[in-house]
């Protein structure tokens, strides 16, 4: 159970830890860049192998993130509470959540970014914004693009996962290495990880 520097129980968020321990989140602290901790050379050296464009047996080149993106991720609005974010991720066994502002993509609030914004700061999730803590600077990728365009971008900038945003500004799904990785090769070590059930 997390209790607050006043005491408070915070309960709900303690799912969080589940959540954490399950997902390719490094150790290291980053900067507030794209919306996810940047891979070790390890992870890094595993999302090579498993994202190969050229492997035979694979989806062919020419398919697009639309294909294999998780489509609908859940958002909040800038306004509502951290806390409304945790219980979302526990409920949707999900790491992140978009956040919205007038409808249009404001940022992305994973569940390591409640960790060490807030919990670690000893901030009350119940009172925190989710639009003061989620990360800002995204990289994201249109429904149309190839998925060899995706897989260079996630090595180019070491993030786990891009929005996908339409033209007219609207976010339509979330794609991640482990979504390709389980639409190239359903054995692979990744996609065998982020196929996996939830640790209860």
């Amino acid at each position: 159970m997390l209790i607050d520097r006043s005491g408070m129980c915070l309960a709900n968020v303690a799912s969080l830890g589940r959540l954490q321990a399950r997902r390719f989140e490094s150790k290291k602290p980053q900067a507030d860049r794209d919306h996810a901790v940047g891979l070790d050379d390890k992870e890094i050296k595993a999302m090579n192998e498993d994202l190969k464009i050229d492997r035979p047996g694979r989806i062919p080149r020419e398919e697009n993130v639309g294909d294999v993106m998780t489509p609908l991720p859940r958002s909040l609005d800038t306004s509502a509470s951290v806390m409304d974010a945790a219980e979302i991720m526990r409920d949707s066994d999900i790491g992140d959540v978009v956040v919205l502002e007038d409808h249009r993509l404001y940022g992305i609030l994973t569940d390591r970014d409640i960790v060490v914004r807030v919990l670690a700061e000893g901030s009350d999730p119940a009172t925190v914004s989710v639009g003061q803590v989620c990360s800002r600077e995204l990289t994201t990728i249109p429904p149309t693009a190839s998925v060899g365009e995706a897989v260079r971008l996630i090595r180019e900038k070491a993030i786990r996962r891009l929005p996908v945003v339409e033209e007219g500004g609207d976010v339509v799904g979330i794609v991640s290495m482990g979504d390709i990785a389980v639409a190239r090769d359903r054995k692979s070590a990744l996609a065998d990880v982020s196929a996996a059930p939830p640790n209860t």
